[in-house]
């Protein structure tokens, strides 16, 4: 399996070495490949940064900057509504 990985990084251009690397993690009893556990932690680190990242950074931030947004106003002692309403009231 080694060798025919090998022979398709070959024929391919647009391959990177986290690519190859990744795959040394992915299977990681092969006999030439001598990873230590740093090592995959490492290899695993730079592609999670490299290609996941920013799609869980775009995807997920601005729904939690949303809900954050939405618990201040409505649920905190101090929101903006709740003292809009006391201010309403209050008022002569």
């Amino acid at each position: 399996m080694d060798d025919s990985y090998e022979e398709i990084l070959a024929q391919s251009e647009n391959h990177e070495m986290i690519d190859y690397e990744l795959f040394k993690a992915t299977y990681p009893k092969y006999e030439d490949h001598n990873l230590t556990k740093i090592d995959l932690l490492i290899i695993k680190t730079k592609y999670y940064f490299g290609n996941v990242f920013f799609y869980n950074l775009v995807t997920y931030f601005p729904f939690v900057i949303f809900m954050g947004i939405l618990i201040l106003l409505y649920c905190g002692k101090g929101s903006l509504i709740f003292n809009f309403g006391k201010a309403i009231v209050a008022s002569p």
